[in-house]
This record gives structure tokens, C-alpha cells and sequence, in this order.
């Protein structure tokens, strides 16, 4: 009895070491007004529209399909209207898959808001798969500007824009449930072996 309680104790500690508070950015879309941004040459073609950022902070497990469907479910609370479709999501590799069966009425919008959220998180293509067949596509696939949240020079590709930004915000996405944490389990080994002390006399 006094063993399983330890083996309990010790597996909620362990599991609860697995959670992290990560600081993330969706991307929707929205009129111009003034600032810097990447692929600016779309500007003209965009009607002056861009994709802006919006940051969040959740925390999060070990498990990357959380984080994709977290990032999905926050561009459908920001726009119900337009993400008001069902969807299976999948990870196959680093690109996130979503496959539904009816159409999507905003999809130029839905592409470019997904796919930016996506691949600005870690993702490397998101690929939108109906009954019709499947498109995979990836920042230089999008049709607006993109609100740029790092200075890159001229020698830096979009994708290390992208890598650096990503090591920006995982350096930023303390956990600030870190010390109880320690505590925790300090006071689950000292529970542990206290029962285990008793038990033996």
C-alpha cells in the first residue's frame, strides 16, 4: 500500500514537470494603418490589408498537436464567423494537417491567418486537405504582408527571420510555476520516505 502511494506520488510529480508556460502569437488579418512588416512587395496587391500578431500565454504539455490545436481554437474565438467549420487536425512530421469535408467560405483568409500562425509557432507548412485533394503551403504561399516581429538584415532568409524569432520567445516563456514545482516534489520525496521510515518499524 505504502509502495503504490509512492509510485503515485512519484508519477504526478514527474507528469507535472511536463508543463510549460509558452508565450505564442496568432496572426489575423486586419487593415493597414502604418509599420514595419516582411514581404512588403504584397502590400498593393493586399488592398492594404496585413496579418498582425496578437500575443497569448498558455501552459502547455509535452505534446506539439496541443499546441496546434490551441492555436486554432484562439483564431476561432478572435473570428467565429470565419472558422465556423469542423476540422480533424494531425501532425505528420513538423506540418500541420487539416482535413475537413465542406468548404470554407473565407478561405484565402483562413490560409494565410493558419499558415502564419503555424509556422511563426515552430511549424514548418500547414497542409488544407478536403474530400477534392490536399495543398500544403508555407510563408512564401501567403498572399498579405506579414507584421514582422524581428529585424532581419539583408543576408537573412524569412526562415531564419523565422528560427530566430521562435528562439526569441521559447528564451521568453518562463514558467512561473518553476519553484512550486521544486517544492512539490521535495515535499513528495520527503513524504515518501517519511511513510517509508514508518512503515519499516
Amino acid at each position: 500500500m505504502h509502495r503504490t502511494i509512492i509510485a503515485l506520488l512519484l508519477i504526478i510529480s514527474m507528469r507535472a514537470g511536463a508543463t510549460h508556460w509558452l508565450t505564442y502569437y496568432i496572426y489575423l488579418e486586419t487593415e493597414y494603418v502604418q509599420g514595419p512588416w516582411a514581404r512588403t512587395n504584397l502590400l498593393a496587391r493586399s488592398d492594404y490589408k496585413y496579418l498582425a500578431p496578437k500575443v497569448y500565454e498558455d501552459l502547455f504539455g509535452t505534446m506539439k498537436e496541443d499546441l496546434a490545436e490551441k492555436f486554432m481554437d484562439r483564431l476561432r474565438e478572435e473570428k467565429p464567423e470565419v472558422y465556423d467549420w469542423d476540422f480533424q487536425l494531425s501532425l505528420h512530421g513538423d506540418t500541420v494537417w487539416l482535413e475537413y469535408e465542406a468548404g470554407i467560405d473565407h478561405l484565402e483568409t483562413v490560409m494565410n491567418e493558419v499558415t502564419a500562425t503555424m509556422i511563426m509557432n515552430s511549424f514548418d507548412a500547414v497542409c488544407f486537405k478536403d474530400p477534392d485533394g490536399a495543398m500544403t503551403y508555407a510563408l512564401t504561399d501567403l498572399t498579405l504582408p506579414l507584421f514582422d516581429l524581428v529585424s532581419l538584415s539583408k543576408k537573412d532568409a524569412p526562415e531564419n527571420g523565422k528560427k530566430r524569432a521562435m528562439e526569441h520567445k521559447a528564451s521568453q516563456s518562463k514558467n512561473p510555476l518553476l519553484i512550486w514545482l521544486i517544492v512539490s516534489v521535495v515535499l513528495n520525496l520527503v513524504l515518501g520516505l517519511w511513510i517509508i521510515l514508518r512503515s519499516e518499524r
